[in-house]
């Protein structure tokens, strides 16, 4: 017999991963309809935010660069700006050039 503790915990963390992949697909659906280009580059630019955040916390150590050790907040919005400028960077570079192209209907 399962017991409701359980239970409990396999019915939140079902929910919990639902909830994840739902916003996932509005994420994606959203860009899509928005700007007529799937972009997947979200996950990568979130890794790098937090992985910029860290380096300024002062937890990872970036080889010849250090690590700032400044805070919390600051390295958040320190993550923030690297991402937001990483981002910029891709979008500028590499998705632009694809919004004015017609979707390709040829299969083979």
């Amino acid at each position: 017999m399962v017991s409701q503790g359980l239970l409990f915990d396999q019915i939140i963390t079902g929910l919990s991963i639902g909830g994840r992949l739902f916003l996932i697909a509005v994420g994606l659906s959203l860009i899509f309809g928005v700007l007529d280009v799937l972009n997947f580059a979200h996950g990568v630019l979130y890794m790098i935010g937090a992985y910029a955040a860290l380096w300024a916390l002062g937890v990872v150590s970036v080889p010849f660069l250090g690590a700032l050790g400044i805070g919390f907040w600051p390295g958040v919005v320190v993550g923030l700006l690297v991402a937001g400028l990483i981002g910029a960077l891709i979008e500028g570079v590499f998705i632009r050039r694809v919004y004015d192209r017609e979707p390709s209907t040829n299969c083979s």
